[in-house]
């Protein structure tokens, strides 16, 4: 038998016993892979979710936000414009009192 033969026999055989090493070892944490798999998996979907849930909180808060801004901007302008209506009103209405 040459050097090459052997070699690659040598080679051959290791390789099958790594794999079948490997596939052992597998076999025997199969349950645990798994199992860290799902935790794994679980572990993203809490973040991604978490991460959800924040912008969704974000957008509620920034539409209250800006839901109060206009509110207060309409209450205002409502507010001046009653104002401007009522005060030639009760001026007129206090004129009128006086001129009795």
């Amino acid at each position: 038998m040459d050097f090459r033969t052997l070699a690659k026999n040598l080679a051959t055989e290791t390789a099958k016993t790594v794999a079948g090493k490997a596939t052992d070892v597998i076999d025997s944490n199969r349950d645990q892979l798994v199992a860290d798999f799902e935790q794994a998996v679980a572990r993203q979907r809490t973040e991604f979710m978490r991460d959800l849930e924040q912008t969704v909180a974000r957008q509620r808060v920034e539409f209250v936000r800006e839901l109060a801004a206009t509110s207060a901007r309409m209450t205002r302008f409502a507010l001046i414009t009653a104002t401007i209506i009522a005060v030639p009103l009760i001026v007129v209405a206090f004129a009128h009192l006086l001129h009795r």
